[in-house]
């Protein structure tokens, strides 16, 4: 689900059952992501960051 905030912010909201793997699969992958300067995928995705206020 896409929820528009005001001020142009957007949120991207999972939900997920309590006993789902999902959720620790997505925060070790974002961990990952800050840790891994480097990385491809971060290198994407910092052009659609700098848009965020």
């Amino acid at each position: 689900m896409l929820v528009d905030l005001p001020l142009r912010r957007r949120v991207n909201l999972h939900i997920f059952p309590a006993t789902a793997p999902e959720p620790l699969r997505h925060l070790l992958f974002r961990d990952w992501l800050r840790t891994h300067e480097a990385s491809p995928l971060r290198r994407r995705e910092a052009p659609a960051r700098q848009d965020d206020p």
